[in-house]
């Protein structure tokens, strides 16, 4: 090589410094691990994934390219951290956390950092994301997402595909999912807005609200708040002394055991919904051409609400709860 082509060649590297560019056929997989970070995903028609950011020089606290295969790993050099010691570092402060965006064609994408966030638009493929403390935001994407996040925000909307939320503690906005969904959350909130599909939740002391959702809810409450507003499909759980409330559309079914708390169900004017309630050592309140049958502390009710035809179920077990139905 000649010196001229040499120190092309140099310049060349120097001014791609920081970003790397990879045929999209190329890559499997873009895997991102580090103490903290700020993704970014900005997807663009291309046959090439360009990935910013990126530093070879190993300086602490900078990100370096790491090929296994087609596997592409951006790792952090974490010395700082792990020997220094560094108390700022640790820290986690906002303005050190290093950007790093994955631009141009669409490929898999795994991070697993222990602070930071992820954000994006129009990501059409696989993501799972693992974060100790942050904030994801997702917007009309299309395919499976897989968020971690055991305490910080999750807001994903307008997405088509799977998706599964798993968190101890933060507040979680899913609005307008068209897939099978997953949500477990111990404490915080959950707004769920015009689903469609067949979702499994699980919540202990979380704040619970549903809007607009068609298909099934599979749920587990301890003692949160668990609201649903208009559901057209089958409603069906357990629930232990939270309050569940839900507002039926014609047609639509529910199936509940609780041990105490309340349950409260309002079905459209005119179902005729089918209702088999039953309480050991709680109370039943329902229209009053119904009748409450009471048998000691147990009281039971079986019969239909007004309507032409039946257009809805409605079946509550409780050992000590308050049921209404209107």
């Amino acid at each position: 090589m000649s010196a001229i082509s040499f120190i092309l060649l140099c310049f060349t590297q120097a001014a791609l410094a920081g970003s790397i560019s990879l045929p999209v056929t190329e890559v499997e997989k873009i895997l991102i691990k580090g103490t903290e970070a700020q993704v970014v995903l900005n997807p663009s028609p291309a046959n090439q994934v360009r990935i910013d950011g990126v530093d070879d020089s190993g300086s602490p606290g900078t990100y370096g390219v790491f090929r296994k295969g087609k596997v592409i790993e951006i790792r952090m050099n974490e010395s700082l951290d792990k020997t220094t010691g560094s108390e700022e570092f640790r820290k986690g402060l906002s303005a050190r956390a290093p950007k790093i965006e994955i631009a141009g064609g669409v490929v898999p994408v795994e991070v697993q950092v222990r602070r930071g966030s992820v954000t994006g638009q129009r990501w059409s493929q696989d993501l799972k994301l693992s974060l100790i403390q942050g904030r994801v935001q997702l917007q009309q994407g299309v395919g499976s997402v897989n968020a971690h996040v055991l305490k910080g925000a999750v807001q994903i909307s307008e997405h088509k595909g799977r998706v599964l939320v798993d968190s101890y503690e933060a507040q979680v906005q899913l609005r307008g999912i068209q897939g099978d969904g997953e949500v477990r959350l111990f404490s915080g909130s959950l707004l769920g807005e015009k689903w469609k599909g067949f979702w499994t939740l699980q919540t202990q002391q979380s704040q619970v609200k549903l809007q607009d959702v068609q298909g099934t809810i599979q749920f587990e409450n301890g003692k949160g708040g668990f609201q649903v507003e208009s559901l057209l499909g089958r409603l069906e759980g357990q629930n232990q002394e939270g309050v569940v409330s839900a507002q039926l559309s014609l047609d639509s079914e529910l199936d509940i055991r609780t041990k105490g708390g309340k349950i409260q169900v309002q079905l459209a004017a005119g179902s005729g919904a089918a209702l088999n309630l039953k309480t050991d050592e709680g109370e039943i309140y329902v229209p009053s051409d119904l009748k409450v049958v009471r048998t000691g502390a147990e009281k039971s009710v079986r019969g239909k609400l007004r309507g032409d035809a039946q257009r809805g179920r409605v079946f509550v077990r409780a050992q000590d709860a308050t049921i209404s139905v209107k």
